[in-house]
Order: structure tokens, then sequence, then C-alpha cells
């Protein structure tokens, strides 16, 4: 990492730093069970670390279906790693800490991963977005899950790329226990990255897929709903989640769009401005296999409740917005925002002939 990489890394991670010990401080000015920053699924995470630490039944597996009774889904592998944290540190603020560590030890991992495959130019863009990506920032100083996942998905695909694969799977486990569809996020990234067969992919996606269906098989079952949409139903709410919380969702005024106006307010615009750029076109012929199979992953849990309640926004984008940044805007990164070089015409005559 060259010497101005590595301030501009230090600088995201203290950043980072700041708003994790910015939500730290707002959560102990208001002591208690009750209070939530963004979203009322922080009360349900730490309710069920407080089952596991000071009710329940003392066994685990017990306590997880409790758990998964009290949230509705699988969403207990949060409070596992929140009571885990009081456990050992005596503090449900740790959480932040540790969801802090993670995050810039993922920012470490990614920026090596993606100089292997793609060179130092992509790898330092696509690091630095990961760190200093507000939505994630936010989320890292609440007791949400999502930079949580964002980072494990970044570590997961780390430890696979290095073969570690015991950690890898103990990595994925934890993942199903915390939002089981993030499980197929690591195999798209390390496919996407060593340009994988797509048959191989699917393959290796297999063996997570059989997993959640085992620990969660009403969710695999409720997934099957999916056929029953019509397709104008569904290209709405892809082309909503991809586009951002415009325009449902951005004017509701909740805590967390109030926070992130401004960000929510430029990325639109700059979404709207990439459309201009051809290294944006040419990105996505390259990358559209891997840039369906992700938005696949990523709504096919949401999609069969949508006539019910519309829960596809911003916080379902964010895990994993620095990877479709990524993939809209690879050739864009490469050439550093210059147009690219034009290629030679196919009938062009070789020096030889």
């Amino acid at each position: 990492m060259k010497p101005g990489m590595r301030f501009a890394f230090a600088a995201a991670a203290l950043v980072s730093l700041t708003a994790a010990v910015t939500g730290m401080l707002i959560y102990a000015s208001h002591p208690g069970s009750n209070f939530y920053l963004i979203g009322w699924d922080e009360l349900e995470h730490r309710s069920f670390a407080e089952m596991l630490l000071h009710g329940g039944s003392g066994s685990l597996a017990e306590n997880a279906q409790a758990g998964q009774a009290l949230t509705g889904s699988a969403n207990w592998g949060t409070g596992l790693v929140i009571a885990l944290c009081r456990y050992l540190f005596g503090s449900e603020l740790a959480f932040i800490v540790l969801k802090w560590a993670l995050h810039v030890l993922a920012g470490w991992l990614l920026y090596g991963l993606l100089k292997r495959y793609r060179g130092e130019t992509i790898a330092a863009y696509v690091t630095l977005f990961f760190l200093l990506y507000p939505p994630l920032l936010l989320y890292g100083a609440s007791f949400l899950k999502d930079d949580l996942v964002a980072a494990l998905v970044v570590i997961a695909a780390a430890a696979v790329d290095r073969r570690r694969f015991l950690a890898a799977a103990a990595l994925l486990l934890l993942m199903i226990a915390i939002r089981a569809n993030a499980v197929m996020f690591p195999i798209i990234l390390i496919g996407y990255l060593r340009r994988a067969r797509l048959r191989y992919v699917l393959l290796a996606a297999a063996i997570p897929f059989v997993a959640v269906a085992m620990v969660l098989p009403e969710s695999i079952k409720s997934m099957a709903d999916i056929v029953l949409l019509s397709p104008g139903t569904v290209a709405f709410f892809a082309a909503k989640y991809l586009l951002g919380p415009l325009p449902t969702n951005l004017f509701s005024y909740d805590t967390e769009s109030a926070w992130l106006f401004p960000w929510y307010t430029l990325s639109f615009l700059g979404i709207l401005v990439g459309l201009l750029l051809p290294g944006f076109y040419s990105s996505l012929r390259a990358n559209w296999v891997w840039i369906l199979l992700l938005l696949a992953a990523c709504l096919a849990p949401y999609l069969p409740y949508v006539k019910q309640l519309d829960i596809i926004g911003p916080r379902q984008f964010a895990t994993v917005g620095w990877l479709y940044f990524l993939l809209f805007y690879e050739r864009v990164l490469r050439y550093e925002f210059r147009l690219e070089p034009r290629r030679a015409a196919e009938d062009t005559w070789s020096p030889a002939t």
C-alpha cells in the first residue's frame, strides 16, 4: 500500500471511529432498553441479548428458537453477538466497538482482494468508498446489523480466497443467523473477482443455500411466492432498490432519512450522472451476470412480502452498496473517470500481413 493510500485509509478509519464513538455517546446519554437511534429492530436485537443473559431456558438452541419467534426471522444472530459483547466486556456498547473493528478489518482485506484481482487503482477507490459509505457509518453508530453484515461479507470472501475454509464456514453460519441471504454475497464476490464460470458459482452457492433451507425452511418456502408476482411488480421494486430511497422513502422524515438526506440526494444525482459515462455501459456489459445474481440474492427474501409491507429500501442496499459501486463503475474506476481508450477495429491489418 502506497504512503498516500495508507494516509487515506487511516483517515477513513478515523472517520468511522468518530461515527462509532458518537453513537456510543448518544446511547450512553439515553440509558435504558427503550431507546433506539434509527430502527425499532434495534430493540429486538437488544431484547434477545437480554433473554440470553438473564432469561430463557439456559439452552442456546431453545433460546434461539425463542429469539426467532421474538424477531419473526433468523435475526436473533445479532442479539447473540450483542449478548457475547455484554458477557465479555460488561457493556452492550462494546458491540458498536466490535462493529467498527470489523469494518476497518474488512476495508483492509477488501483492498488486498481487489488489488490482487483488479489492480491498485480500483482497490483504492472501492476501499475508500466502503470505509466512508455514509449509510454504513450511520448504521455503525447504532445496534443495527447492516454494517456488520457488510464487514462479514468481505471477511468471509477473504477467508475463502485464502482457503481458510474452516473460518469461512463459521462466518457463513453466523451470517445465516444474522441475515440469511447474505451467505450468497461472498460467493458472488469471489466468483466475480476470479471471473469464474457461472455453473461453478451456482454450484458453490448451492452449499449455503442448503444450509439456509435446513435452518430456515419456512423462509425458503415463502420464496416460492415470488412466482406469483407480476413481472411489473418485480421490475418496480428492483428499480426502487437500485435507485436508493427515491422517490418513495426519502421524504418519510424518519431518523434515518433525516440524517442521510444529503447523501441520498447526492447519490441519486450521482446515479443519473453515471448514466452519461461510457464506462458505465461497458461495465454493465462486462458484469451484467454478476449484477443480476447479486440483485436476485438481495431481493429474493423480501419480494414475497411486498404486497403486505414495503420492506425493500436503502438498508437492504447499503449492505452491498459498495459491491454495486464496483460492478457498475469498474471501467470508470479503472481509467480514473477518463474516457476509455478505443480498441483497434477487428479488420485492422497486422504488421505481419
